[in-house]
């Protein structure tokens, strides 16, 4: 009798890409993303980011496989080129089922390819529009065909929150994208003393210290941030940045100009910042620009009272007097009258604000919420047809 081999079906390949490896939310939600998947052992999870950095260093630290394509933030048109020769390649050769792009650059020329390639699914999770940011009419105009494009040849956009999505209200998109928020692991902190003894926070009692997290450039407003705590006037209130960026040298000198040295402290990037926020009595997102925002979650969860600005996503986390308080912004007048708000509270509205706030992570934005919701639009989105049939 002829015995025949059983045959090992491979599992289908649901392929993130990403333009940076940086450690940013972007990131943190492909990670995320990419280790719940590769957990649920349906597809064979792959990631191709730009470059190489802190997320293939994770990823790999758990076992998943990734590939770099060579891709910078910035546009450079030899590396572009060569990325999405190198993208186009990669399609070929693993033909993934699912393709769940993130961020502007690789989205628009991941969806391009994925099409032309038959790709059955593409997704693309939008974390923000480049066009909202842009410097002049010009670069607006351009970065809004591309994102355009980027919708409609997607057969999913997920937005992050419903800001991102309304930016396209009147285009005939919307029935192409789904709000799906997102979600976080409740952050492990460090003791409130050992944290503030690493931030070198000043011993002497009475003082408030607030706590803020983030890149130090002009869309995060932390030089608002610092003109709020001027006008405050408060010796007895402290103010701490935990982050790094280009605008650094900038805000030293604004603090020096306003006086402030000794009250308002630049900390620098720390690994595991969220770990730190045991250390404040408030935090505050001093945001221009945020579309959703990790870090407000981050600080929710951890019970931390709350003050943000009414930008992007921050409304559909924070509601006002509810679960924390919202100025306007770039607004150091706003800014500084919810501080005090918040910082002259009674104990029993600050046990609300938190309680409330904690809640509302626990039941809206858990990470198990985020992920099993996006995983099920994977099975959910249309699929292309085979060649010669209409439609997709």
């Amino acid at each position: 009798m002829e015995v025949k081999e059983a045959r090992v079906e491979s599992k289908p390949v649901l392929l993130y890409v990403i333009t940076s490896a940086s450690r940013h939310g972007a990131q943190k939600y492909v990670y995320d993303m990419a280790r719940y998947a590769w957990g649920r052992g349906d597809y064979d999870v792959r990631v191709a980011v730009g470059h190489h950095g802190d997320l293939v260093e994770r990823l790999t630290a758990v076992g998943i496989p990734t590939c770099t394509l060579g891709l910078k933030r910035e546009v450079d048109l030899t590396s572009d080129v060569r990325a999405c020769i190198e993208l186009a390649k990669l399609l070929r050769d693993i033909k993934p089922s699912v393709l769940h792009l993130n961020s502007s650059k690789i989205g628009f020329t991941g969806a391009v390819l994925g099409r032309f390639l038959r790709v059955p699914r593409i997704v693309f999770t939008a974390h923000g529009w480049p066009f909202e940011v842009a410097s002049t009419r010009s670069a607006r105009k351009v970065y809004t065909a591309m994102m355009y494009a980027t919708v409609r040849a997607s057969h999913l956009t997920i937005a992050v929150s419903g800001q991102i999505k309304a930016a396209w209200d009147g285009t005939g998109l919307l029935e192409k994208i789904t709000v799906i928020h997102n979600g976080i692991e409740i952050p492990s902190l460090m003791a409130r003393e050992a944290a503030r003894a690493s931030l070198a926070f000043s011993r002497v009692s009475g003082i408030s210290h607030v706590v803020s997290i983030g890149e130090l450039h002009h869309r995060k407003g932390f030089d608002t941030a610092i003109q709020a705590m001027a006008l405050l006037g408060r010796a007895d209130v402290h103010y701490h940045v935990i982050g790094d960026g280009n605008e650094r040298p900038e805000l030293e000198r604004l603090i020096e100009r306003l006086g402030l040295k000794g009250r308002v402290y630049l900390h620098g990037a720390r690994a595991d910042a969220a770990s730190y926020l045991a250390a404040a009595d408030l935090f505050l997102v001093p945001s221009r620009v945020e579309p959703f925002g990790y870090v407000a979650l981050e600080a929710a969860s951890a019970r931390v009272p709350l003050v943000a600005t009414r930008v992007g996503g921050l409304p559909e986390i924070i509601e006002d007097h509810v679960s924390g308080l919202l100025a306007e912004p770039d607004g150091p007048e706003s800014l500084a009258k919810a501080l005090q708000r918040m910082l002259g509270a009674d104990d029993a509205f600050r046990a609300r604000i938190c309680s409330a706030a904690r809640s509302r992570i626990e039941e809206e934005f858990s990470l198990e919420r985020m992920c099993s919701r996006t995983y099920e639009s994977y099975w959910s989105v249309q699929r292309c047809r085979p060649r010669g049939e209409a439609g997709c």
